[in-house]
């Protein structure tokens, strides 16, 4: 674990400095650094990859619980850091690059590893591209521990009908089950952030939250009813380019939902979109 006297030593030593641009906030509690890893349920038996590991605030205890570790690191020279400060560790493989390009399926078929574990503490911009990316190859995902915005965290459990339920919230909750396990105070990080945080488990479950005939429309839907928020729903579907629907006809499909049209995107549940989404292709 790095308190915050080493992580500015190491900072130092390789004259390096927290890239705002990569929403570059270190973890220098010791001890929330351990609760991390006790609630990430790792055996020697898992196999995980870290997203953007730092100096390695957490890399070696992962590494110490678990078969191996794969740390994707986007930063060149916080890799160089990382790999010198992680040489002795036999069970580490550090990939220099950025996450959203990371072929996690083809990188874990040339290991000969069938499922693995991911955890990330993930910068606030880039939160959605990097969830999108990590539940697009579900299949090969047992189980996902992040560390988020309190704001995205709560935007990620929200149920239907709340202010903090979006597209990503169907999104996620379509693919996994979130679940907040504890908040994380902003004095826990170097530089601290002006909000505090969330660690957060998503499971995998064997099936999606709803079954649905068309994938694509579904989210398609989803996408258009939250599009323009302050909109009812009858008037974000037919003023959506992608869904291409006149207000007759989507007026149409939200009746053969029993769906009224005068409800917002996030008063809906999944179940409901998919009524609407399977009601388009009767």
């Amino acid at each position: 674990m790095i308190t915050i006297k080493e992580l500015k030593g190491l900072l130092a030593k390789y004259d390096l400095k927290p890239l705002k641009r990569l929403g570059q906030n270190f973890l220098v509690d010791p001890n929330i650094a351990e609760k991390i890893i006790s609630a990430c349920e790792i055996d020697k038996n898992d196999h995980v990859i870290e997203i953007g590991p730092g100096f390695g605030q957490l890399t070696e205890g992962l590494c110490r619980k678990s078969k191996s570790v794969t740390a994707v690191e986007v930063d060149k020279k916080m890799c160089q850091a990382l790999r010198e400060n992680t040489r002795e560790i036999g069970n580490l493989d550090i990939v220099c690059g950025d996450f959203l390009e990371f072929d996690i399926a083809g990188y874990l078929d040339g290991k000969g590893i069938k499922k693995v574990k991911i955890y990330g503490n993930l910068p606030y911009y880039i939160t959605s591209p990097i969830l999108v990316h990590i539940l697009e190859n579900k299949k090969r995902v047992d189980s996902v521990y992040i560390l988020v915005q309190k704001e995205v965290a709560k935007r990620l459990s929200a149920g239907p009908g709340t202010a903090d339920s979006g597209a990503i919230t169907c999104f996620t909750q379509y693919h996994s089950i979130p679940k907040i396990l504890f908040n994380v105070s902003k004095g826990a990080f170097y530089p601290q952030p002006e909000v505090d945080s969330a660690f957060m488990k998503l499971e995998i479950p064997d099936k999606p939250g709803v079954a649905v005939k068309d994938e694509k429309l579904f989210f398609k839907i989803i996408r258009a009813s939250f599009g323009q928020r302050r909109k009812t729903l009858l008037n974000s579907l037919s003023g959506s380019k992608d869904l291409g629907l006149s207000k007759e006809k989507a007026s149409e499909l939200l009746a053969k939902a029993g769906i009224d049209g005068n409800r917002r995107g996030e008063t809906l549940s999944l179940n409901e979109f998919a009524k609407i989404a399977d009601a388009e292709k009767a």
